[in-house]
């Protein structure tokens, strides 16, 4: 009779036969582990960059609450786009914003910039509180001459009354949005013609 192998006896086969399920486990875990790493994907580069907080008209004048601040992919963020709150707050809106809209050089205006290009801002004396409280930033209007006829329609409004506009607390004025040549008008007959406003 063959006298029984000892651990020094035992060759590399039949090590690998003994240890066959373990080696088979850890062949799985490390194949499954791999193919993880594989499907995982990459970190993206990104960055914060100043969002509207929630739906704004044209013309809003930005406070802190309107704005927050998202990360996205650098890929993702557009040319002139604001990196930080303060940055931004208290410009005013060149266009409607939808809610998450990136706050961009090309969506803001101050100054000179405020009027779209071929547009000129005014400052229309509005003929009664009434009337002034319904005017709002980004809010379309018409002028109505007193003969009836329309000076001008669909005018978009900028700066409501009792807002920042530059005209002092409390006046009863709106910035809006018109061409040269009714902004002439305007200024030929508000010494003479009450403008009428409609509302859209």
């Amino acid at each position: 009779m063959k006298p029984p192998r000892t651990p020094s006896t035992l060759t590399l086969p039949h090590v690998l036969r003994l240890r066959r399920r373990p080696l088979a486990a850890l062949c799985t875990f490390l194949a499954v582990v791999t193919a993880l790493l594989a499907l995982a994907p990459r970190p993206v580069d990104s960055r914060p960059v100043v969002v509207a907080a929630r739906p704004l008209p044209a013309g809003t004048v930005l406070a802190p609450g309107d704005l927050s601040l998202r990360s996205l992919p650098l890929d993702a963020i557009p040319d002139g786009a604001a990196a930080q709150v303060p940055d931004v707050t208290g410009a005013t809106l060149s266009g409607p914003m939808t809610a998450g809209s990136v706050v961009t050089e090309a969506s803001i205006a101050t100054g000179e910039r405020l009027a779209r290009p071929g547009l000129v801002v005014v400052a229309l004396p509005l003929p009664s509180s009434a009337i002034a409280a319904l005017v709002r930033p980004g809010a379309a209007i018409d002028l109505i001459g007193a003969d009836g006829g329309t000076l001008a329609a669909d005018v978009r409004v900028l700066s409501a009354p009792d807002s920042t506009n530059g005209l002092g607390s409390g006046s009863r004025a709106a910035l809006v949005e018109v061409t040269p040549q009714v902004a002439s008008q305007l200024a030929q007959r508000s010494a003479v013609d009450t403008i009428t406003i409609a509302v859209r």
